[in-house]
């Protein structure tokens, strides 16, 4: 999942540009090349990672000003997991808060055209890249 063309997976993971800048922050070298990797113990040892590349960090200032422009504007929904939980269990309520309503409420909550930015950074909305504005025609009088 994890790469330097997926660097966040939609919003999900932005430890490893965040520990990449602390590491350039603590050696006092701004420019140094990083490697920045994540290590599953629970996969089989599997490691994922990227280059802090300049392509990685203008995502990741995208993410962020993703996030807080919502917060912002009071625009965080709450989203839950498409399963319960995460466990694969579409019947369950392991808390007892009802996943089924949660479900229902981001399904109306999710239409609202002031989530469109957020939910194409979590891949719920496709992304037509920037929009241009071209005036057609002159003002000769």
């Amino acid at each position: 999942k994890v790469s330097e063309d997926s660097p966040d997976v939609n919003g999900q993971y932005l430890q490893l540009p965040l520990y990449g800048l602390a590491a350039r922050e603590r050696l006092a070298a701004p420019d140094a090349d990083i490697e920045v990797r994540y290590w599953f113990l629970t996969d089989g040892g599997r490691v994922v990672g990227h280059p802090l590349s300049a392509p990685v960090l203008e995502r990741f200032d995208h993410v962020l000003a993703t996030i807080i422009d919502g917060i912002e504007q009071g625009l965080f929904p709450a989203r839950p997991p498409e399963s319960s939980y995460g466990i694969g269990c579409d019947y369950c309520d392991p808390d007892d808060l009802g996943t089924k309503s949660g479900l229902e409420h981001w399904g109306r909550k999710r239409l609202d055209p002031r989530l469109d930015d957020y939910r194409r950074l979590i891949g719920d909305l496709p992304d037509d890249g920037p929009v241009a504005i071209i005036e057609l025609g002159g003002t000769d009088g």
